[in-house]
């Protein structure tokens, strides 16, 4: 639902705001789930801000089970690559 809406808003021109707001719903309303963070790691890549996209992408592996740790490690790569 939540992560659903914010990444809508993310691909919509001009609604970064509602974006960023409905990515910071998602991490505090599920503060263990690895995938808010990234999600909001690959947005903040997205629209420049690399500093808040790497505490992002920090925060996702920590929380990432092991077995998710190489998925995670190729979006955070991807992300970074599309913005060089």
């Amino acid at each position: 639902g939540e992560l659903l809406e914010a990444r809508v808003y993310s691909s919509w021109k001009g609604h970064g705001k509602d974006a960023e707001v409905a990515y910071a719903a998602v991490v505090s309303d599920h503060p263990g789930d690895f995938r808010g963070y990234l999600a909001q790691g690959v947005f903040f890549r997205t629209v420049g801000k690399p500093d808040a996209a790497e505490n992002a992408f920090r925060k996702a592996k920590s929380l990432a089970p092991d077995d998710t740790a190489a998925v995670v490690n190729q979006v955070i790569a991807a992300s970074k690559a599309k913005q060089s």
